[in-house]
């Protein structure tokens, strides 16, 4: 299995380095880049992992399917309740069909499937 992960943000990138290595994942299994998606990463996956605010997953919903393999799904996090049924509305309008959905303190995770 390989993981690639990416973040903006240098520091989240730092910290999820240092805690993949507590966890005992390695390169090449676990390659962490910061950067936009779009700019970063190239390739299909299985799985695709968004933990950001509504807005911005709204916005990587427009080019997220390119990354995606036969089968694959999208999950989403970080949305917060009051926000989930325009994610939901806006993902849908892209040519995602939801599959799953959990509710937490407020917090919405969503899955999807292209």
């Amino acid at each position: 299995m390989k993981a690639i992960g990416v973040d903006i943000d240098p520091l989240a990138v730092k910290t999820a380095r240092e805690n993949g290595k507590i966890s005992g994942f390695t390169e090449p299994q676990y390659t962490l880049l910061q950067g936009n998606l779009t700019e970063a990463v190239s390739g299909k996956f299985d799985v695709v992992v968004a933990n950001i605010v509504a807005d911005a997953i709204i916005s990587l919903s427009a080019s997220v399917g390119g990354y995606m393999a036969e089968g694959a799904v999208f999950i989403v996090s970080g949305i917060i309740d009051t926000r989930c049924g325009e994610v939901i509305s806006a993902v849908e309008k892209r040519g995602f069909r939801l599959i799953e959905r959990q509710s937490e303190n407020g917090w919405e995770m969503l899955v999807f499937a292209k």
